[in-house]
């Protein structure tokens, strides 16, 4: 009781014992720092200490003020140095002669380095100037041989994760629930924070992607998408789609993610290039352990006769090709869209022709009522149905303008639309009639009153339209059920050898038209055709004579 009354006695009324004692305590401290202050500056000044406890000083200086300081070259520190110097200078002067601070700072002779930093926070509300030259941070060793790529775009391997940024790699972190950049020497460095798209687009501190200009370089700053192509194939891709260099910039300004057309047309160019490498490399004689494994399993699985036949497996793969590169593409079509979350999965039962990445989008975009009608009731809300009809336009649009750039797949939209195409193309020759069938009449380009006809017909599976050149066949008797007959040809692929796909001869006639593929993606991906003529109308309402 009576320590409790002392207690409260004392702090109503300090007694001067402990009063003295806290003032001693302070003045104890306040010398001891002005001592060592002064031991400090007057050490600077001592013959055989003076320089290191100089630098000591000034690398704390700097160290207050400035981030990174460690990375820097001697001249930077010095040009850091004279600057903040200059600083104090001026500052003090302005204080002394009472011109006022913004006058002395606005007299400072100003360094071209220093400019250039960046304001950054450290700790508690520390500001300090940073260089922003990711020199220091980029990774000095070789990545393990074990690393591989993630869906995001970054290289995983023993732990650890890196980002890949044309020829430079960086180690990079995940902290406080963003993403950031580590220093490969020092755990207590500055860590850059990154910008990400939520899919695998990286955006380093100090780039401005409004600064960019080359279409071909922001679409490959999508990461693992836009691998695997060439330059040609890519701008393909996005003359099919109808991208230009404004739209994938303002995706990188924004951190948006690909939009689901050109997400798809991506994927499936991406695999026609994988099966062509595939083939190539089989042509080419290389071992069956150093090609695509998965690919050559299934090819190996859909092999006609039986498995003692004679011949190699990969003779056996040569000569099966053209119907093995339309079941390997149909495959691996169907295998990425068996990856299909719920929400997609109930989009593509009541819409079985909407590809997933189409059906993704929509629900990323749907509201939290929507997706609970889907959840609980299963089906789909008649707002987002709307959304989902559009899309199947688009899409069936899309299809038939890539398929005149894929060798591995078939599509008849793109037969239809090419065939619209040539009714519009300038000079045609006047007595040339053009059509094309599979079983049945696919599409034509003639006129009943013009005498000279050549009728294409499918030589095999994956055969497309988009020949350099169209050949006649030889002469055969003429039959009524679709069978050739004189005068008729086929279509071989674009790219294709000079004799795949042809039968008989392979001699060009002289007025014989010459189809140009990537000029009607160019055409169709620019939107210079009106898509309720030349492309709507042979996509919907069937192809006329012309």
């Amino acid at each position: 009781m009576r320590d409790a009354d002392q207690g409260d006695a004392a702090a109503l009324a300090v007694p001067t014992a402990q009063v003295d004692r806290q003032v001693r305590e302070d003045r104890l401290k306040a010398l001891e720092s002005a001592g060592l202050t002064l031991l400090g500056v007057a050490a600077s000044f001592v013959p055989g200490i003076s320089q290191v406890m100089l630098a000591t000083t000034v690398g704390q200086l700097l160290g207050e003020v400035f981030e990174g300081v460690r990375d820097w070259s001697h001249g930077q520190r010095t040009q850091a140095l004279q600057h903040l110097l200059g600083v104090g200078q001026a500052l003090a002067a302005g204080v002394v002669l009472t011109a006022g601070v913004s006058a002395a700072v606005m007299a400072l002779k100003r360094s071209a380095f220093v400019d250039r930093l960046m304001p950054i926070m450290r700790g508690a509300g520390q500001y300090r100037l940073w260089h922003a030259d990711l020199a220091a941070y980029q990774y000095p060793g070789r990545l393990p041989l074990q690393a591989q790529v993630r869906s995001d775009g970054l290289i995983q391997a023993e732990g650890r994760l890196w980002l890949r940024q044309d020829a430079q790699v960086y180690e990079v972190q995940r902290s406080a629930g963003a993403w950031c950049l580590r220093h490969p020497l020092h755990d207590d460095a500055y860590a850059p924070s990154l910008e990400h798209n939520g899919e695998a687009a990286w955006r380093l501190p100090g780039e401005h992607p409004l600064l960019w200009q080359e279409r071909l370089a922001m679409l490959r700053r999508f990461g693992p998408q836009a691998e695997g192509l060439t330059d040609a194939v890519a701008e393909q891709v996005l003359d099919v789609v109808g991208v230009d260099a404004d739209m994938l910039r303002g995706l990188h300004v924004e951190n948006r993610r690909l939009p689901a057309a050109l997400s798809d047309t991506l994927a499936r160019l991406r695999l026609d290039a994988r099966i062509d490498a595939f083939f190539q490399q089989l042509d080419g004689g290389t071992a069956p352990d150093a090609l695509d494994a998965d690919l050559y399993r299934l090819a190996q699985a859909q092999l006609h006769g039986a498995a003692d036949a004679p011949g190699s497996v990969a003779q056996r793969m040569r000569e099966q090709a053209p119907r093995l590169r339309d079941a390997l593409f149909a495959q691996q079509e169907a295998a990425r869209e068996s990856r299909n979350s719920e929400y997609v999965n109930l989009v593509q039962r009541d819409f079985p022709g909407l590809p997933g990445a189409y059906a993704q989008a929509l629900i990323d975009q749907a509201t939290s009522q929507q997706l609970q009608t889907m959840r609980f009731q299963a089906r789909i809300p008649l707002a987002l149905a709307e959304q989902v009809r559009g899309q199947l336009r688009e899409v069936r649009l899309n299809r038939a303008l890539d398929g005149l750039c894929l060798r591995n797949a078939y599509n008849v939209d793109s037969v239809r639309l090419a065939f619209g195409l040539l009714r519009r193309m300038p000079g045609w020759p006047a007595g040339l009639g053009l059509d094309c069938a599979r079983a049945r009449p696919v599409d034509a380009c003639s006129n009943a009153s013009r005498p000279k006809r050549i009728h294409a017909y499918w030589c095999a599976p994956r055969v497309r339209f988009g020949c350099s050149t169209v050949t006649p066949t030889k002469s055969m008797k003429t039959s009524r059920r679709g069978r050739p007959v004189r005068g008729d040809c086929c279509l071989p692929h674009a790219g294709a050898a000079s004799g795949a796909g042809l039968a008989g001869s392979r001699q060009r006639p002289r007025d014989s038209p010459v189809a140009d593929p990537p000029g009607i993606v160019r055409s169709c991906g620019s939107r210079e055709v009106d898509r309720a003529g030349a492309v709507a109308t042979p996509l919907h309402a069937g192809a006329a004579p012309g």
